[in-house]
């Protein structure tokens, strides 16, 4: 998963908010995601 974080870094700025709105229902998916 590092490998995808790590190709889709410059396109995380973009999709923090969703991330961030992703983290309020609660799901460990989410965690899995980021990292």
């Amino acid at each position: 998963m590092t490998s995808v974080s790590f190709k889709y870094l410059p396109v995380r700025g973009r999709l923090e908010p969703v991330y961030m709105f992703l983290s309020h229902l609660d799901i460990p998916y989410t965690v899995d995601t980021v990292t």
